[in-house]
């Protein structure tokens, strides 16, 4: 042996078989790691996508990014410059219909990046009744759930409510819900139902 040489360590059976599973799940959590910063990254260019038809390009992105650096002394994550820049169109935005679409918008990024979207798809559809109610025509709605809906949901299916009620008791999204969104990995339901103007 040279100088400075580390005696090679003799391990028992179990102790091989320790290391060994050890090293297995650090490479498992190194490719999940991998996977959530591809997902998130994923996330990120969608949801710039979804804000095109809000005005919000590549340069507002930059420019974001630029604003929360300065305002936080670090880089900001794609993920909170994407954030921000839904609030910022959130903010500036009167049509309901418009909010309606951003809410949707934020809830699809959250759900993208492994995060509760529930929150914001029920943003999506208050802003929905709000609409409807402002139409000055409609007073009642129905509760139309997803042909292959959950059970959940399949109950809800037909109900009529005032608008006044719905907005009250909100009961779409449904808490209950337990239907995934194209894609078995989302760990969060995304409840499809919607409502339909009732116009007698």
């Amino acid at each position: 042996m040279k100088p400075g040489d580390t005696e090679p360590r003799i391990v028992t059976e179990q102790q091989a078989a320790e290391l060994d599973e050890a090293r297995r799940q650090s490479a498992a959590q190194e490719a999940a790691a991998r996977r959530q910063s591809a997902a998130r990254e994923a996330a990120a260019k969608g949801a710039l996508k979804y804000l095109g038809p809000f005005g919000i390009d590549e340069h507002h992105f930059r420019i974001k990014e630029q604003s929360l650096f300065q305002r936080f002394g670090r880089p900001p994550t794609k993920s909170d410059v994407v954030w921000g820049l839904f609030n910022d169109a959130l903010a500036r935005e009167r049509d309901l219909h418009n909010v309606k679409r951003l809410h949707f918008g934020m809830a699809l990024f959250l759900l993208r990046e492994g995060r509760d979207p529930f929150e914001h798809l029920q943003h999506a559809a208050r802003a929905e009744l709000l609409d409807l109610k402002a139409s000055g025509v409609v007073r009642k709605v129905k509760i139309g759930a997803a042909g292959n809906g959950c059970d959940a949901c399949n109950r809800l299916d037909g109900k009529v409510l005032t608008i006044a009620r719905a907005l009250r008791e909100m009961p779409i999204p449904n808490r209950s819900c337990t239907e995934l969104l194209d894609d078995d990995d989302y760990r969060f339901a995304w409840c499809r139902c919607t409502y339909l103007a009732v116009l007698n």
